[in-house]
């Protein structure tokens, strides 16, 4: 018999843990760079947190699975 594992609801792995300004790509396979993190564009009674990331000139709602860091961008610019 297999015994099912369930995670907390707060577990999140560090490496899903996203910043505004990160440059990630989603599981489509676009780029884009997350500009907000918040509750949905259109969804407000949903308590879940979004990341609002821009991809060609549009805001889409992703959850943290749905997305991979490829980087953080800059904000300052380095002496």
């Amino acid at each position: 018999m297999i015994t099912p594992y369930f995670l907390m609801d707060n577990f999140i792995l560090e490496e899903q843990k996203l910043n505004i300004g990160d440059l990630v790509t989603t599981i489509l396979g676009d780029y884009g760079i997350v500009i907000n993190i918040g509750e949905h564009n259109l969804y407000k009674s949903d308590n879940t947190e979004y990341y609002h990331v821009l991809i060609e000139g549009h805001i889409h709602c992703y959850l943290s699975f749905a997305l991979i860091k490829i980087k953080k961008c800059l904000t300052k610019q380095s002496k």
